[in-house]
């Protein structure tokens, strides 16, 4: 980034906005291909706008760094954008720092530093060397050295066997633990045994009892079946009385009443007479 001409007027806290959005962002990419390949950058001159930003995608596809326009172009939050700015930091860094003009040579160095410290004079070299502690205060502090060692030395039995100590109880109820586990599992293990033995002793289950308080839908089928034929018939009946021809009323007689009343006399009386004749 530090050869990148418009680094100089990006401070630390507006690197996103002078760099990194907008036509800096496309400066920014244009010159990363173009800044190694003189063809790229003859061919990037003559583009602008939309066609310069296809181009870059395109290019930047090719590499493998960036597929998708929006993160490519800043157009979305930063956060979304860091693994394309992580690739595209890499890329730098293979392009500038690996094909660096400047090397440096070891042996050069190495051989400078040594030259500065063999040929120069020895005299030139002050060294002044002052003991901090004076004879009497080196004998105490051997003393006091040889002190604590032997304080050492006399607790380092009472702490082994300390140790000792808690390693053997430490031991002792790992044991505990284990003769409890394979108690509680023996105890488990007799009265699954139990159980299993006394199998044969259980109730047989009755299929019968079961087949006979099942419950059958034969009884409410039978039931639904006779509803639907009486709900037939009934509706049979409705279009049979729908459709009967029913004869209309008789016609009114305009005779008298008294000339009704003779002729049912006189046909009564021819009625009997042919009776009496027979």
């Amino acid at each position: 980034m530090i050869r990148y001409p418009k680094i100089t007027t990006a401070v630390a806290n507006n690197v996103e906005i002078t760099i990194l959005s907008g036509e800096n962002r496309l400066s920014l990419l244009s010159w990363l291909l173009a800044e190694k390949s003189p063809q790229i950058a003859s061919k990037f001159q003559k583009l602008k706008g939309t066609a310069l930003e296809e181009e870059l995608l395109r290019s930047y596809s090719e590499i493998g760094i960036c597929t998708d326009k929006k993160l490519l172009l800043g157009n979305c939050p930063l956060k979304e954008q860091l693994p394309t700015l992580r690739l595209l930091l890499d890329f730098m860094k293979c392009l500038f720092l690996k094909s660096s003009d400047t090397k440096c040579n070891e042996k050069e160095s190495i051989d400078d530093i040594l030259n500065v410290y063999i040929n120069e004079d020895p005299n030139t070299f002050v060294c002044n060397i002052e003991p901090k502690l004076n004879y009497s205060e080196s004998i105490q502090y051997f003393e006091n050295l040889q002190s604590n060692l032997n304080k050492h030395q006399e607790s380092s039995p009472i702490c082994r066997s300390e140790n000792e100590e808690h390693v053997l109880m430490e031991q002792i109820l790992e044991e505990a633990n284990d003769h409890n586990l394979d108690s509680l599992f023996n105890e488990e293990k007799e009265n699954f045994i139990e159980a299993y033995s006394s199998v044969d002793s259980w109730l047989k289950f009755n299929m019968e009892s079961v087949k006979n308080n099942s419950y059958s839908m034969d009884a409410d089928i039978n039931n639904i079946y006779t509803n639907f034929s009486s709900l037939i018939q009934f509706l049979q009946a409705k279009e049979e009385i729908l459709n009967a021809n029913i004869p209309k009323e008789a016609k009114k007689l305009n005779t008298p009443l008294n000339e009704i009343i003779g002729n049912t006399v006189t046909h009564i009386e021819e009625a009997t007479n042919i009776c009496i004749d027979t």
